[in-house]
C-alpha cells in the first residue's frame, strides 16, 4: 500500500527535466513553491529554441502580492509553521520575482535579439520574435492559488506547499483517475488554466520591458463600499462589483463648465465629449479619492498624455504639483452659504476645490463604447495607431485629399510632399474625418480599402464615483488649454452643453446620464455654477 502512494511521486529536479522535455506545453501555476532550488536559467536555455521555432507554449501564472502576503504571515513565524527557518515576505517573493527577472530576461534575449545579417536570418528573428509573443507569457494570477500545480503536455503534478517552504525534499504528485480527488483536482486546474475568462480575466499581464505597459490592476469594492482585493481591470467589466474613480468638474469663475473632448486614441468612448476628468483611484499612489481628483486634473489637463497612450511610450506618471490647489472639504451649500466663495474671490491666483459628501457618491453601470475592430482582406486585426503601415502610397494620398481636415492643410503641395508631410494619425481618426467631409457611415469608408469593421460593441462597468469640483484660477481659459494640449475643450452652460447636443455632439454614456437629470448630479452642478456667477457678477461691480 505504501509503495502504491509513492510510485506517482517525484522530485523538483524529475520534475524540472520532465518541464524541460515537454513536447508541447508547459504551464505553471503558482512559482513560490518551486523555490530557489529551481534552476530558471537552465530551464530557459532549455525551452527557448522550441519557443522561438513555434512548437513549445509557455504559460507561467506567479502568485499575487496579497497571495504571498497571507502566506508570509504564516513562513515568518516559526512557531506558527513549525519551519526551522522562517520566510518573510520579500524572502518569499525572491521566487516570485524570478521568473520574470531571470527566466523572461533570458528567454526574451534567446528567442528575440541577435544581429542577423543574411534576409534569411532576418526573417527568422521575426519569426521567433512573433512566436515569443505568442507562446511565452508570465502573468500575475489575483485569485487565490489553494494547490499549487505544474501542466506538462496533458499531465497535471501537484504539491502540497502549505507551511513547508523552500524545502529540498519537495515532492510533486502526478494526479491520475486513481486519485480519490482526480475529478476535482482536474476541474479546478482546467478552470485557473483553460478558461480564458478565468486565467486572463482574473490575471494581469507581469511587467515586460519590451511590450510597454503592464495591466492596470485596481482596488474592487462590493455593493457595501468594502474594498475586497486586487484585481486586472478587464475583470470590473459585466460584474457587480466596483472599481472606485473619480469624476472632477472644473468651473471657470464665471460658473461655465469645462467639457473635453476624448482623443482618438482612447480606450473607449472615442471621440465623444466628456465631463472634464475622470479616472480610477490607484491604490499604489493614492491615499483617499483627494488624491486622485488632483493627480488626474494635472495630468489630464496640464500633461501632454498623447504620447503616454501609444505603443512602447514611457507610461510612468508625471510628477504632478498640487500646491495651487486649496481643498475646501465637503460642498455642503446648506450650510456654508457664501463663506468659502469670499475666500475664492479673495485669491484668483488660485485653484480651490470641493469634494460632494460620500453620501451623493454616484454608483451607477458606466457604459463604454468600444472603438471599432478594423480587419483587413485576410481577417487580421488592424492596429488603428499605425495606419501607414496598412494602405499604399496612393491610397493615403487619396484619404487625405478626401479629408476637410486635410484638403486644407495641404491645399497647394503636389502629392509627394504630402505623403512625406503627413502628421502622425491613428487610422480611425482619419476615416472618421473622411466620413464626415462626405457625410457618410464609417462601413462605407473602410470597405473602399479593404477593410471590413465591428461596430457598436459596448461594455458595462460599475463603478463608485467621488465627485469633485474645482473652481480654475482666472487665467484658466479655453485658449489656454488648446494652446497647451492640442486638444478640444469647451468652456459652457449646461443649457449650452444641451443645445450642442441637440446639434449633433456625440456625448459621452456618463455625461449623457448628468444631462438626462437621472442623477441629482446635475442640480448640484447647477447650483455651484449659480454661486460662481453671482460671485463673479459682485466682482465686476
Amino acid at each position: 500500500m505504501e509503495k502504491d502512494k509513492k510510485k506517482n511521486l517525484i522530485s523538483l529536479y524529475d520534475l524540472q527535466d520532465l518541464m524541460e522535455s515537454a513536447k508541447k506545453k508547459v504551464v505553471i501555476l503558482g512559482v513560490t513553491h518551486l523555490g530557489d532550488d529551481f534552476d530558471w536559467d537552465h530551464f530557459a536555455t532549455a525551452i527557448s529554441p522550441r519557443i522561438g521555432e513555434g512548437s513549445l507554449e509557455v504559460r507561467i501564472f506567479r502568485e499575487s502580492d496579497n497571495f504571498i502576503y497571507g502566506k508570509s504571515l504564516i513562513s515568518e513565524n516559526k512557531a506558527i509553521s513549525g519551519d526551522i527557518k522562517s520566510y518573510s515576505f520579500t524572502q518569499l517573493r525572491y521566487a516570485y520575482n524570478a521568473v520574470i527577472e531571470e527566466l523572461r530576461k533570458k528567454v526574451f534575449k534567446l528567442c528575440c535579439t541577435g544581429r542577423p545579417r543574411t534576409d534569411e536570418e532576418i526573417n527568422s528573428l521575426e519569426k521567433h520574435k512573433k512566436n515569443y509573443k505568442t507562446n511565452f507569457s508570465v502573468r500575475t494570477m489575483c485569485l487565490d492559488i489553494p494547490i499549487p500545480a505544474v501542466c506538462i503536455d496533458d499531465d497535471y503534478y501537484i504539491t502540497m506547499s502549505l507551511t513547508k517552504f523552500f524545502s529540498n525534499d519537495r515532492y510533486y504528485e502526478k494526479i491520475d483517475a486513481n486519485n480519490v480527488w482526480y475529478d476535482d483536482y482536474v476541474k479546478y486546474l482546467q478552470a485557473y488554466l483553460e478558461k480564458k475568462d478565468c486565467s486572463i480575466k482574473y490575471s494581469g499581464k507581469a511587467l515586460y520591458e519590451d511590450e510597454g505597459h503592464d495591466d492596470e490592476i485596481l482596488e474592487l469594492y462590493d455593493v457595501d463600499r468594502v474594498a475586497r482585493g486586487l484585481y486586472p481591470r478587464d475583470c470590473f467589466y459585466e460584474t457587480n462589483n466596483s472599481q472606485l474613480v473619480i469624476w472632477d468638474f472644473v468651473f471657470s469663475r464665471s460658473g461655465k463648465l469645462l467639457l473635453h473632448k476624448r482623443k482618438w486614441n482612447a480606450k473607449d468612448n472615442v471621440g465623444m465629449w466628456d465631463k472634464s476628468v475622470g479616472g480610477h483611484v490607484d491604490y499604489s499612489i493614492d491615499f483617499d479619492s483627494t488624491d486622485a481628483a488632483t493627480r488626474e486634473l494635472v495630468e489630464e489637463l496640464f500633461n501632454d498624455e498623447g504620447a503616454l497612450q501609444t505603443h512602447g511610450a514611457d507610461t510612468s506618471f508625471h510628477k504632478e504639483d498640487t500646491s495651487k490647489f486649496v481643498f475646501l472639504g465637503e460642498w455642503n451649500k446648506d450650510s456654508r452659504y457664501d463663506a468659502p466663495f469670499k475666500e475664492i474671490q479673495d485669491h484668483p491666483k488660485r485653484w480651490f476645490y470641493f469634494r460632494l459628501p460620500k453620501s451623493t457618491s454616484i454608483r451607477r453601470q458606466s457604459n463604454r463604447v468600444m472603438p471599432p475592430i478594423f480587419r483587413d482582406q485576410s481577417g487580421g486585426e488592424i492596429d488603428i495607431v499605425d495606419f501607414k503601415s496598412h494602405f499604399t502610397k496612393e491610397q493615403i494620398i487619396e484619404l487625405v485629399k478626401g479629408c476637410e481636415k486635410y484638403k486644407t492643410k495641404f491645399a497647394r503641395l503636389d502629392d509627394a510632399e504630402i505623403y512625406s508631410k503627413i502628421e502622425p494619425v491613428n487610422l480611425l481618426e482619419l476615416l472618421d474625418y473622411v466620413r464626415e467631409s462626405e457625410r457618410t457611415d464609417l462601413l462605407s469608408v473602410a470597405k473602399r480599402y479593404g477593410m471590413t469593421v465591428e461596430e457598436n460593441r459596448q461594455k458595462e462597468l460599475n463603478v463608485i464615483s467621488d465627485i469633485y469640483f474645482f473652481i480654475a484660477d482666472e487665467t484658466f481659459d479655453e485658449k489656454s488649454l488648446k494652446d497647451l494640449h492640442n486638444s478640444d475643450f469647451a468652456l459652457l452652460e449646461i443649457e449650452e452643453i444641451k443645445e450642442k447636443q441637440k446639434q449633433g455632439w456625440r456625448v459621452s454614456p456618463d455625461m449623457q446620464a448628468i444631462l438626462s437629470n437621472s442623477t441629482n448630479l446635475l442640480g448640484e452642478i447647477e447650483e455651484c455654477a449659480g454661486f460662481l456667477r453671482r460671485m463673479d457678477k459682485r466682482s465686476k461691480r
